[in-house]
């Protein structure tokens, strides 16, 4: 799922330049290897990446990717919980 969001994340970039900023080198686009470890750290809530979105069209994908991340993490839980539950009965 990360890599699918850097793809987006490299589109959303195409589309509207500037997107994203960063501590280092501000004004330039953001390389894959970027743009991949933003996702990561979106998607597992570890906020580590120095990558930030300034744009609209960056912040919503990445309050999407978000949420996606979220739900994920529910989705495994869940599916735990009901496989001990079913183990139990």
């Amino acid at each position: 799922m990360a890599w699918g969001f850097a793809y987006l994340f490299v589109f959303v970039q195409a589309l509207v330049p500037g997107s994203f900023t960063a501590a280092v080198n501000p004004a330039t686009d953001r390389s894959w290897m970027e743009l991949l470890v933003l996702s990561f750290t979106t998607l597992s809530s570890t906020s580590l990446s120095d990558i930030v979105p300034i744009t609209s069209w960056g912040r919503s994908v990445v309050m999407i990717e978000q949420l996606a991340g979220l739900g994920y993490v529910a989705m495994v839980v869940s599916r735990l919980v009901g496989l001990t539950v079913a183990k139990r009965t």
